[in-house]
């Protein structure tokens, strides 16, 4: 199987109901909203819902990067102290 959702995927395997929530454009920055995920969330996690997440590769690749170069210091004394990094 290729291409599709986790939402998708786990509908199919459960022959359930998905919900699908956007983060960003749906006003998450409010700290009102923030809580009533936040409960909802909880709410099902206690129902023992099959819940799942996902990032686009783009917003990865950004993440990543950002991540390298905040802790590029990091990195460069690990391999002066010997320590070969290995990236998966």
């Amino acid at each position: 199987m290729e291409g599709g959702t986790l939402a998708e995927a786990l509908a199919d395997f459960t022959s359930g109901l998905s919900e699908m929530i956007e983060l960003k454009n749906n006003g998450y920055e409010d700290e009102e909203k923030r809580n009533s995920l936040r409960k909802m969330l909880l709410h099902e996690h206690e129902e023992h819902s099959l819940m799942c997440s996902a990032i686009t590769v783009c917003k990865l690749l950004k993440i990543i990067s950002q991540f390298l170069a905040m802790n590029q210091s990091f990195f460069k004394n690990l391999m002066i102290a010997g320590v070969r990094l290995l990236f998966v």
